[in-house]
């Protein structure tokens, strides 16, 4: 999977727009992963496209967090 530049794009696309709903409510990554009971390692490595384990169960502890649907991500 590390070697597939589609998928890596696509978890970039997606960390990008979660990192961005973060900025816009002004949350720290501290502050989500205490909602989402992740860690704030996690969350960065998802925010910045690098984990590359992204389970559906742990992108919908994200959006179920923000309020999300899965559409604003994709």
């Amino acid at each position: 999977m590390a070697n597939n530049p589609a998928l890596k794009g696509f978890l970039e696309q997606i960390g990008e727009k979660l990192r961005n709903t973060r900025h816009l409510r002004s949350e720290k990554l501290a502050t989500v992963a205490e909602g989402t009971g992740l860690s704030h390692t996690v969350l960065s490595q998802v925010e910045n496209g690098r984990y590359l384990c992204l389970s559906f169960d742990l992108l919908f502890r994200i959006l179920n967090y923000y309020q999300l649907d899965i559409s604003a991500v994709l």
